[in-house]
């Protein structure tokens, strides 16, 4: 592994790690895998199916007056703040007329990114609340600024738990071919080395774009189980169709059965900790287990990189010791042990 630097006035500007399996950049460029091309394909099929039928079932409810409008503005203006400060944290700023133009294309995608969500949340509501009502609960509780709700609490937890134990299926996927005798796959990492050197700043500016990807993610899967339980009629098929199509391009990679049975397993459960316990354990679910890729554990606290990972891990305990104690209700954790 080789590392390659630059710096500009004695700050790190660029990085970029050459593996050896990496090919040179003056030989020819190489062409897409046919599992990149395909989750592609079914992540805009998906996205373009789910925004059609979204626009046909947010216009039928607006006009029938159903659906949670103050709930659905309160979701988009998150998104639209979290994703507009999340841009803004990313971006180099200079204090010319290039910055206007800057910021009204900052602000137009996170106006963009916040119809999405307002379209889809607009959509769903109604169904969703009249056949899985417990799964909007915490969410709405933690919109409405019920942030000690013990509901609210429970489903951090939850979601923390399952972020954890997604990172860890996924490493077992990776692993399982060395350990049936087979050439492993080339190691697939989110490190950024951009972000771990850009310090507390870059890390709060992933996770915010991440909670922002993921409500709308988590969206898109609610949709596409909500469009197949009509169809199938029964929430079981449509359960596994939707995580059959998303493990679909693992089937046209490396080790295919493997993987694929490894994301049938991890897709599954995100639709059943969505399903039954909701949004906000969804999206706790997605973000932990990116941001745990994104910046792993190092023992090299004092190193250039070790700030931001320092920095997250201390979040994740810090929202976990809340989760817990507020999960309990303000209960003593062992209940009324008498000693008499």
């Amino acid at each position: 592994m080789r590392l390659k630097a630059g710096w500009f006035r004695g700050i790190p500007a660029y990085f970029k790690t050459i593996s050896p399996w990496d090919k040179p950049e003056r030989m020819q460029t190489e062409k897409s895998t046919t599992s990149a091309i395909a989750n592609g394909a079914v992540f805009l099929s998906m996205c373009v199916v789910i925004v059609v039928f979204g626009i046909l079932l947010a216009r039928r409810n607006l006009r029938d007056g159903r659906g949670d409008r103050a709930g659905a503005f309160r979701v988009a203006l998150v998104v639209f703040l979290m994703s507009w400060i999340a841009v803004c944290l990313f971006t180099h700023h200079v204090p010319t007329v290039h910055e206007v133009l800057l910021l009204c294309m900052i602000t137009a995608l996170a106006l963009f990114a916040a119809s999405l969500v307002w379209l889809l949340y607009i959509a769903l509501e109604p169904h969703v609340r009249r056949r899985w009502p417990n799964s909007l609960i915490s969410w709405t509780r933690l919109l409405t600024g019920h942030v000690r709700d013990p509901i609210v609490g429970r489903d951090l937890l939850l979601g923390i738990v399952a972020g954890i134990f997604w990172v860890l299926c996924d490493r077992a996927t990776f692993l399982a071919p060395k350990w049936m005798g087979k050439t492993p796959s080339p190691p697939v990492s989110q490190l950024d080395l951009i972000q771990l050197g850009g310090g507390i700043r870059t890390v709060v500016a992933d996770l915010l774009l991440n909670v922002t990807i993921f409500v709308f993610i988590a969206l898109v899967f609610f949709f596409a189980f909500f469009l197949l339980r009509l169809i199938t009629k029964r929430e079981w098929l449509a359960a596994a169709i939707v995580a059959a199509l998303i493990a679909l391009p693992a089937a046209f990679g490396p080790h295919a059965v493997v993987n694929t049975i490894g994301a049938v397993f991890v897709n599954s459960l995100a639709l059943l900790i969505l399903i039954r316990f909701g949004l906000l354990a969804m999206i706790v679910t997605l973000t932990l287990q990116n941001a745990l890729e994104a910046f792993p554990l190092t023992a090299h606290i004092f190193a250039w990189y070790g700030e931001p990972t320092i920095f997250m891990f201390a979040l994740l305990l810090a929202i976990s010791i809340f989760a817990f104690y507020t999960s309990t209700a303000g209960k003593p954790l062992f209940g009324s042990i008498s000693l008499d």
